[in-house]
């Protein structure tokens, strides 16, 4: 009995996970596998009669947390509803071109030299029955940088971004990073810690006792913290190398995401992930 209830699991998880897909309108083979999936099953046993319907739309928060769900399940397509590979790469450079306009410190936008290694995957928790299409992969630019990034199909947004080989002209704090790309992302920052690698390398901790004091005196005449301390910075000649922020996202969901975002000026390296 044990093994035919374990089977019997495993069937309705594959069927639950095509009647989603079907949702999503994947190939027609796929859709045939399921169908004699289910043909199969009705001839075994009783089961009640399955109605597709439309999948629930899903916030940022809930696609990204579905993402990291042990019990989410992953399908390659071909194409995804929105985008194809013919597309995915226009759509790309004008999301890394909306990240530049908020400031933060993303590889250039121009893309057209570039070569995309990008795949549509159909996500879906199998406990929920939840499930969205996502695109990952890689974007190799004629200047030497690489990226590794996710792209919602539905809202067109960049998820997560990971490169290396830039260089900067400006990296802006910490703060601004995390408040904009929950702009972009349209959440709201819930929590966050910001450490400056400025210090690192140079100070012993004597000196970083007295230039944090320095920063904390130079906030309390006016001025805003990240001001206070490039200004603290600016009068002791120390650069900005980068910065990390963990941030806590929310959004209509009532849920929350945690973000990992870093930048290194000194490999040219910038991070924006989910944790």
């Amino acid at each position: 009995m044990k093994r035919h209830f374990r089977s019997s699991y495993v069937k309705a998880g594959i069927i639950l996970f095509l009647a989603a897909a079907a949702g999503f309108g994947l190939p027609w083979v796929l859709l045939r596998f399921g169908d004699e999936q289910r043909l199969g099953r009705v001839e075994q046993e009783e089961v009640s009669q399955m109605e597709l319907t439309d999948q629930p739309v899903l916030t940022i928060v809930e696609k990204i947390r579905l993402m990291q769900r042990a019990s989410s399940n992953s399908m390659v397509l071909a194409k995804g509803r929105n985008y194809s590979t013919n597309t995915i790469g226009a759509r790309i450079a004008g999301e890394l071109d909306a990240l530049s306009e908020l400031g933060l410190p993303v590889p250039s936008a121009d893309l057209e030299d570039s070569v995309f290694s990008m795949t549509p995957v159909f996500m879906m928790d199998v406990e929920s029955e939840n499930s969205f299409i996502v695109w990952t992969g890689e974007v190799y630019v004629d200047s030497g940088v690489q990226m590794e990034l996710s792209l919602d199909d539905e809202t067109g947004k960049i998820l997560s971004l990971s490169c290396v080989g830039s260089v900067y002209e400006e990296i802006g704090s910490g703060t601004d990073a995390a408040d904009s790309f929950g702009g972009y992302l349209g959440c709201h920052v819930a929590s966050m810690s910001v450490s400056d690698s400025e210090v690192t390398g140079y100070l012993d901790e004597e000196m970083k006792k007295i230039y944090e004091s320095e920063i904390q005196n130079q906030a309390e005449s006016g001025s805003t913290w990240d001001d206070a301390r490039a200004q603290v910075n600016e009068r002791w000649g120390l650069d900005n190398l980068g910065y990390t922020a963990s941030v806590n996202y929310g959004d209509e969901s009532g849920m929350e995401v945690q973000y990992w975002i870093s930048v290194s000026e000194g490999d040219g390296s910038l991070q924006i992930l989910p944790r």
